[in-house]
C-alpha cells in the first residue's frame, strides 16, 4: 500500500511557455490567395489602401499577406516570421466616394422662410484635405469648406416655393463625387375663409368659394394645396370631395340647417373652416350693383365686405319694414351685394 508523502493539498508547478511561431501559425490575410504553399495577392486587391477608414496624419498596418490563426498564442522570434508581420505605413490620400446627402429628419418637403438641416454621410476616401462644395439650387453663392468634420451638416433657409436640388460635391488632388438630394418648398397655409353662400335652395346648385387668408401664400404653392370638402348630408359610407379647385359646386336635396367643413392641405400642414349653412325649399335673391365710387372706397378684405353688408342690410331693413334678409357681398370688383329673401315673404315685402 503506498504512502502519500506530499500531502493531498499538494499542486504540481507547471510552467507555461508560448511556443514559436511556425507557418501552420497563419493564414492568408483578406486579398490574398493559397497558391502553392504561399500568399499570394487577388488581382483585385490593392495592399496600400485601407480597408477601412484612414484619416489623413494617421497610419494603419499594411498587410504582407498573412494572418495569425484566430486565438493562436505563438510568439515571433527570427528574422523568418518578422517578414509576416504587418507593416505600419502612412495613410495615403485617396480619392473620395460613396457619399450619400439627406435632409437631417428625412423630410421630403418643407415650409419656406424655415431652417433645414442637411446631412453628408461619406463612405470611403480622405476627407480632411477634401473640399467640399454645396450647392442648393435658390441662386444663393455655393458653399465651399475644406474638411469633413466641419462640413458634413449644413443649415440652409428657401424663400421661395419650388422644387430644389441640393448637391455635395467632395474633391481632392486624386478625383471628386458628388451626391444629391430633392426638397419640395412650399408656403405653409396659415388661414381659410369661405364665402358662406346665400339663398342656399334644394336641388339647385350651391356655390361654395374658398379664400387664403394670409396674404403671404404664393400663386405657386396655392396651386400645391388640395381641398377636402364635407357638406353635411353626406351618408356615413361618404369621404366627401376631394379637389384641387378653390370654388366648388353641391346640391341639397332637402331643406335644413347643414354643417360644412373644408380642409386645406398642403405638404407642409392644414388648415379647417367650418360654418353653418341654412337650405331653404324656396328663396330669392337679388343682386344689388353700385357705382364705381364704391369700388375706390373698397379694399377687397373680409372685414370691408362684411361690414358693408351690414350697413345695407340695417338699410334695406329700414325700408322694407322687415329684418330676416340675407346680404352678402361677394369678393372681388366691381362692388356687388347678393341679398336673398325666403320665398314666402316676398309677397309682403316686394
Amino acid at each position: 500500500m503506498s504512502q502519500c508523502r506530499n500531502g493531498k493539498d499538494y499542486e504540481r508547478p507547471i510552467n507555461r511557455t508560448a511556443c514559436t511561431c511556425d507557418y501552420e501559425d497563419f493564414e492568408c490575410d483578406y486579398g490574398y490567395e493559397s497558391q502553392a504553399d504561399r500568399c499570394t495577392k487577388a488581382s483585385w486587391f490593392d495592399p496600400n489602401t485601407p480597408v477601412g477608414d484612414c484619416p489623413e496624419g494617421d497610419s494603419f498596418n499594411r498587410s504582407m499577406g498573412y494572418r495569425k490563426v484566430a486565438s493562436d498564442k505563438c510568439t515571433y522570434t527570427g528574422s523568418n516570421f518578422d517578414k509576416l508581420k504587418p507593416t505600419s505605413v502612412p495613410c495615403p490620400l485617396l480619392k473620395p466616394g460613396n457619399l450619400v446627402v439627406f435632409t437631417s429628419s428625412h423630410q421630403v418637403a418643407a415650409a419656406t422662410n424655415t431652417t433645414v438641416q442637411f446631412t453628408l454621410h461619406q463612405g470611403y476616401g480622405s476627407k480632411n484635405s477634401t473640399v467640399y462644395t454645396w450647392t442648393f439650387g435658390d441662386g444663393t453663392k455655393p458653399l465651399k469648406v475644406t474638411g469633413y468634420a466641419m462640413n458634413h451638416i449644413q443649415s440652409h433657409v428657401f424663400s421661395t416655393p419650388k422644387v430644389y436640388t441640393v448637391t455635395v460635391t467632395a474633391s481632392n488632388k486624386l478625383g471628386s463625387a458628388s451626391a444629391s438630394v430633392n426638397l419640395f418648398v412650399e408656403d405653409k397655409v396659415l388661414g381659410i375663409k369661405v364665402t358662406t353662400p346665400h339663398g342656399a335652395q334644394v336641388n339647385r346648385s350651391t356655390a361654395f368659394n374658398l379664400e387664403f387668408q394670409d396674404q403671404s401664400l404664393n400663386p405657386t404653392s396655392a396651386g400645391h394645396v388640395h381641398f377636402l370638402w364635407q357638406f353635411g348630408d353626406e351618408s356615413d359610407q361618404a369621404r366627401g370631395l376631394l379637389t384641387w379647385n378653390t370654388t366648388v359646386n353641391h346640391v341639397y336635396r332637402n331643406k335644413g340647417n347643414y354643417t360644412v367643413l373644408v380642409q386645406a392641405i398642403n405638404a407642409v400642414g392644414f388648415k379647417f373652416y367650418q360654418f353653418s349653412l341654412p337650405v331653404y325649399d324656396r328663396v330669392r335673391t337679388v343682386k344689388l350693383f353700385f357705382s364705381t365710387s364704391t369700388d375706390d372706397h373698397n379694399p377687397k378684405t373680409e372685414v370691408w365686405r362684411t361690414t358693408f353688408a351690414v350697413a345695407i342690410r340695417l338699410e334695406l331693413t329700414a325700408v322694407l319694414d322687415y329684418g330676416n334678409l340675407d346680404v352678402v357681398v361677394p369678393p372681388g370688383l366691381p362692388t356687388t351685394a347678393d341679398v336673398s329673401i325666403q320665398y314666402h315673404t316676398l309677397a309682403s315685402v316686394l
